[in-house]
């Protein structure tokens, strides 16, 4: 089964307007953040910054990008951040108000992939996009994230688009999914094996 290693993660939900203020963003515009794997011809990496361009009403965040990536792409329309200490990541992609988390459509991505930052960025109660991917299908419902087409930026374009227009409705989606990974972590795993267990042995 599916599990998070989110227990030394604070259950408080983070102060997103705090957060702003500390990063300099603007309290009425839409952020939306892609955090994860960047580099040179990545299709995630090209397809979240094809859709920016068609989205000039919503500012664009980069996490974690390399010095290659920042050298041959124009980024200056978008805010980019080199990579983060875990606590400084959270926070932002906290402040955010949509998360994309793509990947690239390959036999790998289709039936193996498990998605390290899924766990993070479900906990922010924010919005989640991801690729619509098999591997992704079986491990997510859509009571807690939605779903894009693979390497379309078009899609991506609505998929945004739908989820600022229909706000309050994701928000709800949200918060499913950050019950979802508080109710799914390695240590309450650990402790239902070991009730199991000693239920077993007083049985014998």
């Amino acid at each position: 089964p599916l599990r998070f290693q989110t227990d030394y993660v604070s259950k408080i939900k983070a102060n997103k307007r705090k957060i702003r203020e500390k990063l300099g963003w603007q309290e009425d515009l839409k952020y939306i953040v892609y955090a994860g794997k960047t580099f040179v011809g990545a299709r995630r990496l090209e397809t979240f910054i094809d859709a920016s361009k068609d989205l000039p009403e919503y500012h664009f965040v980069i996490v974690g990008a390399t010095p290659d990536v920042i050298r041959h792409y124009s980024l200056q329309h978008m805010t980019v951040f080199p990579f983060q200490s875990y606590k400084d990541y959270q926070a932002i992609i906290s402040a955010g108000d949509v998360l994309v988390a793509s990947y690239e459509d390959n036999e790998f991505n289709r039936h193996y992939l498990g998605p390290g930052k899924s766990g993070p960025f479900l906990l922010t109660e924010n919005p989640v996009i991801f690729t619509d991917l098999p591997s992704l299908r079986k491990r997510f419902s859509e009571e807690i994230v939605t779903f894009v087409k693979p390497d379309s930026s078009e899609a991506l374009v609505v998929t945004v688009k739908t989820i600022i227009a229909k706000h309050n409705e994701f928000i709800l989606k949200a918060a499913n999914a950050r019950n979802f990974v508080l109710e799914h972590t390695f240590t309450l795993a650990a402790l239902q094996q070991i009730k199991t267990i000693e239920e077993f042995r007083e049985e014998c």
